[in-house]
């Protein structure tokens, strides 16, 4: 089974990637702990404008529900993604 956050993921545009009518997709590469903590976030795929700063920020603060094989918590890496539209 594979992680689900514990809260949905907002993530603001910045001013400047408003401005900019800045579009697309973030992709992250993550790393969970067994307890849903984030261990590490290495950016896969980023946007300018601060877009990228803000999801790994998002990332960051957040607690998900852990991974699991035959019922128990496991660590898991994996990608996330971020569409800004």
């Amino acid at each position: 089974k594979q992680p689900v956050p514990s809260e949905n993921l907002l993530v603001p545009y910045t001013e400047e990637a408003t401005n900019k009518n800045v579009k697309g997709t973030v992709v992250l590469r993550v790393n969970l702990s067994k307890e849903g903590g984030v261990r590490s976030i290495n950016v896969v795929k980023g946007l300018p404008h601060g877009l990228t700063e803000n999801v790994v920020a998002t990332i960051r603060k957040m607690k998900f529900i852990p991974a699991e094989v035959n019922g128990r918590p496991v660590a898991w890496v994996g990608n996330i993604s971020y569409t800004f539209r």
